[in-house]
């Protein structure tokens, strides 16, 4: 992440990046013909479209000033680290 980031850079990124990690899925289905598999032990968060609103960017660009990723990595900001299955 970079600091000088706006929270639309990061989204940006996140895109790439899941497109990125979705090719060498492929690449190792391809290979190896599965996955290793994790059971999952609770259903997580669905997010729908209903859950966004456009008034939630005016927290973002007018409260924050579009600066949530400084505030982020500055640590004003923390959130609970996700269990990630690499």
């Amino acid at each position: 992440m970079d600091p000088e980031d706006g929270i639309h850079d990061e989204a940006c990124k996140a895109v790439i990046q899941s497109t990125q990690d979705a090719i060498k899925l492929l690449e190792i289905y391809q290979s190896e013909g599965a996955w290793k598999r994790h059971k999952q032990r609770s259903t997580g968060k669905n997010f729908l479209s209903s859950d966004f609103k456009p008034e939630h960017l005016c927290v973002i660009y007018d409260v924050f000033d579009d600066d949530l990723v400084r505030q982020y990595l500055e640590g004003n900001i923390t959130s609970k680290e996700p269990q990630l299955f690499k």
